[in-house]
């Protein structure tokens, strides 16, 4: 197994055409009822190496991330949508949507600002434009999340009005 990749190994794999083995199944994150993910296999013929989907999906703030990780150890592609990004070496921001791509000099740290996904698009709509651009075949059915409890914050006020508890 390949532990380490160049630019132009990464870009050449992107290139390759790719499916999602495996069923997509959403974990809730322990503690973390409105953060969900799931990891599925990429399936490249003629192609030995490890490739895997990351997607994480964060509820209560509008986050979520598509990752393409190649070998368990390199992030090879990357769209993040919610969270800004400083790119190496000036720490300058490339927003709160920016994708991730492999380099030589700088390994998963650099992002540029992508023009081809749709702004404030729904979730699977973004996913499917994350697949086709990574040559990943788009015929796949996302289930929806499942059901997940909300926290209830009350105070006894709240709770038992002005009445008090008997």
């Amino acid at each position: 197994m390949n532990l380490t990749i160049t630019e132009q190994e990464a870009n050449y794999i992107m290139e390759k055409p790719k499916r999602i083995v495996g069923e997509i199944e959403w974990i809730v994150k322990p503690n973390r009822n409105k953060i969900f993910e799931f990891v599925v296999p990429l399936e490249v013929d003629n192609f030995n190496e490890k490739l895997q989907l990351f997607v994480n999906r964060n509820e209560k703030i509008s986050k979520f991330s598509f990752t393409i990780v190649y070998n368990g150890i390199a992030r090879i592609k990357s769209l993040d949508i919610g969270k800004g990004h400083k790119n190496p070496p000036d720490r300058k921001n490339v927003g709160k949507k920016h994708k991730h791509t492999w380099t030589n000099e700088w390994g998963d740290q650099w992002a540029y600002c992508p023009d081809d996904i749709t702004d404030g698009a729904p979730f699977e709509q973004v996913f499917k434009e994350f697949l086709l651009e990574c040559n990943i075949d788009p015929n796949v059915e996302l289930p929806p999340l499942p059901c997940y409890q909300e926290e209830l914050n009350l105070d006894e006020d709240e709770l038992y009005g002005d009445q008090g508890v008997y």
